[in-house]
């Protein structure tokens, strides 16, 4: 559009600054309460509002329940192909950018538009829905259970780190098609990449893990997800197997620990308050869902052409958050808090329309019965520091505990069958991490 041709935008980007009036998402206020920026973000600037998504990274962000939904339903408009990337493609965004594992393109549905998403999608839909509930629901209890087996004679445990972390990690490795010890693996690997111990070997490794879970599969196909996918009619490509699979153990993941965690912090909470809690596990699940969303702003889209929202100009090619927690915040302005606490499930936390995620009903399923089995096999389950808000991180992307402390009366364990890997508080990672450490990081949800 003529109010603001892509050359002027150009032009600005080597000054490091963003469009007027950007608000950083990141730094100390950001961090600790992402939801003043985004209320002051729409009381400046409406429903889409300039950002800084790293310091002379520029994009935008969708603030609204209709702003997000309008986005989600005109992919004439909007494109999920992060090589769309204006500033990335002209070498605009440095090399060890930590948006880069979230944001630069994949061969997976995420990053696909028309008939490409719809055949990987598909592929995913009908392999996921291949699963036997039953087994499902079976394999979710023992592996909750078996992570409960490690701690429960100690008193004492971080259930993020000790089990929250673990538990969807566990689940996905098997729908895969792989036994227990191998998520461990996986497990080991994310970290030794995350936390800097041999980061360069950790990452070759992830790469050899996925590649082994592939040519494990072709030689001896099962009853999995990862067989079927290879089965599949949209015939995926190993590239595109590759990155399907890295899609589900990021997305099934991070966003589902961080929900088993924020729902047992609220619970645990209001138990120390009030003395008893006043919302069952599956509400306390939704509550979070709507007003604590795991998943921030993700994914981005790419306007194919500059486009003009109220008295703003978007830019062809520029980065455009779905601010999936600042639209739900945007109904509890209009509704109040009462909604979270009705069965209304229309938030927008595992997204809209044809790119809503595949998996949202396993990951409640995962987290409903991970809340569940922490609360019956731990009595007397309480907050080591009630009065302490447990620390959490930020990013552009996410927001959610990284420690939940908890003390309960000791329990004998019910029958381990799974590895115990030592506990260890992380380490802080150093701000600049480098790309494949970046993708650790992405993976594991730290």
């Amino acid at each position: 559009m003529a109010d603001m041709p892509e050359s002027a935008w150009s032009e600005r980007l080597p000054e490091r600054v963003g469009p007027v009036g950007a608000e950083p998402l990141y730094g100390p206020e950001f961090e600790r309460d992402p939801a003043v920026v985004y209320e002051r973000l729409y009381r400046r600037h409406g429903a889409f509002a300039p950002v800084l998504l790293e310091p002379g990274v520029p994009g935008w962000l969708a603030l609204t329940y209709d702003a997000v939904a309008s986005v989600c339903r005109n992919p004439a408009i909007w494109s999920h192909d992060a090589r769309r990337w204006a500033d990335w493609a002209q070498g605009r965004v440095p090399e060890d950018s930590e948006l880069l594992p979230m944001m630069t393109y994949r061969a997976n549905m995420l990053f696909a538009d028309g008939s490409e998403h719809t055949r990987l999608r598909r592929a995913v839909m009908d392999s996921l829905g291949r699963v036997d509930p039953q087994y499902l629901e079976a394999e979710i209890h023992r592996l909750a259970g078996r992570l409960v087996d490690g701690f429960c004679e100690r008193g004492e445990a971080d259930l993020v780190g000790q089990y929250a972390r673990l538990l969807p990690l566990l689940v996905f490795n098997r729908l895969f098609g792989l036994d227990d010890a191998e998520g461990f693996r996986l497990l080991d690997v994310l970290r030794r990449i995350v936390f800097g111990a041999d980061a360069d070997r950790a990452s070759e490794d992830l790469t050899r893990y996925m590649s082994d879970l592939v040519t494990a599969k072709r030689r001896a196909p099962g009853e999995d997800v990862t067989t079927w996918l290879m089965e599949h009619r949209a015939e995926l490509t190993d590239e595109e197997l590759v990155h399907q699979l890295m899609l589900i153990i990021a997305a099934g993941n991070a966003p589902t620990a961080d929900l088993i965690s924020g729902a047992l912090h609220m619970l645990l909470a209001e138990r120390a308050a009030t003395g008893a809690a006043r919302r069952g596990v599956e509400q306390t699940v939704d509550r979070v869902l709507w007003l604590e969303a795991p998943v921030q702003n993700y994914p981005f889209v790419y306007p194919r052409q500059d486009v003009r929202v109220g008295e703003h100009t978007i830019p062809q090619g520029c980065p455009v958050g779905l601010g999936l927690a600042a639209a739900n915040q945007s109904i509890a302005r209009e509704y109040g808090d009462r909604l979270a606490d009705t069965a209304n499930r229309g938030y927008l936390s595992f997204g809209v329309g044809d790119h809503r995620c595949p998996a949202q009903d396993l990951a409640r399923q995962i987290a409903v019965i991970g809340v569940q089995t922490a609360l019956s096999r731990l009595p007397a389950l309480r907050l080591t520091a009630p009065a302490e808000e447990p620390p959490r991180r930020t990013s552009v992307f996410a927001r959610a505990l990284t420690a939940l402390p908890v003390q309960f009366d000791p329990q004998p364990p019910e029958g381990m069958d799974l590895p115990v890997l030592p506990h260890t508080p992380p380490p802080t990672p150093p701000p600049r991490t480098g790309f494949w450490r970046s993708v650790g990081r992405w993976l594991l949800g730290h």
